[in-house]
């Protein structure tokens, strides 16, 4: 599912999401866990979930922008749509995601997670300083993108999105019983590396 993912990510691993269903198929695995350490738009995992060939997602990503991004599509849904509708696209409205990026952790995970959804679904033209309009600011969100905002709150028991070290991520997961890495219907999938690990 291509529009899976409200963000515009390079990965694209939804393109995956065909093999995946035939391994999990192929293995008997029904409805597993999805575990996934380098998660970025997670457009892979949301289309297993959204279409019931996964019974939970697990996901993580160290980029502090990212996961604030998936907290507050999560965790405060709601008033992350009500930004999205209230804040104006302009140059100058830009330049303020912008600022509030370049904060980090320390804009508070509201701000910074729809400062990213701003700025990964903007794009600008011009120099940015010019008072005869010459910059301007492309929106590209979709009614598809809205729809997966809010889609993605219907699952909050279901999925879980963390922020650490790929391998404290997969340590953590192991130890957690509800959310096995390798263990009786689990699925890890790794893009940094060439395996698919299952255990049936």
């Amino acid at each position: 599912m291509r529009d899976a993912s409200p963000l515009r990510y390079p990965g694209g691993k939804w393109r995956f999401q065909a093999f995946i269903e035939r391994v999990l198929d192929l293995n008997r695995l029904n409805r597993p866990h999805y575990i996934e350490p380098f998660a970025g738009g997670a457009s892979l995992a949301l289309s297993l979930l959204f279409r019931e060939r996964v019974a939970e997602i697990h996901l993580n990503d160290l980029d502090p922008a990212i996961h604030s991004f998936w907290h507050s599509v999560l965790n405060r849904n709601q008033e992350f749509l009500e930004m999205l509708a209230q804040t104006p696209v302009s140059p100058e409205e830009w330049h303020n995601q912008k600022s509030i990026y370049a904060r980090g952790s320390a804009a508070g995970k509201l701000p910074l997670g729809f400062a990213t959804f701003f700025l990964n679904r903007t794009t600008r033209k011009g120099d940015g300083k010019s008072t005869r309009g010459s910059t301007q600011v492309n929106w590209s969100v979709a009614s598809a993108e809205f729809t997966s905002i809010a889609a993605v709150s219907t699952y909050p028991v279901r999925t879980r999105f963390d922020s650490c070290a790929s391998a404290g991520f997969l340590r953590t997961s192991s130890s957690t019983s509800t959310h096995p890495t390798i263990g009786p219907g689990a699925i890890c999938i790794s893009t940094h590396s060439p395996k698919l690990i299952t255990k049936p």
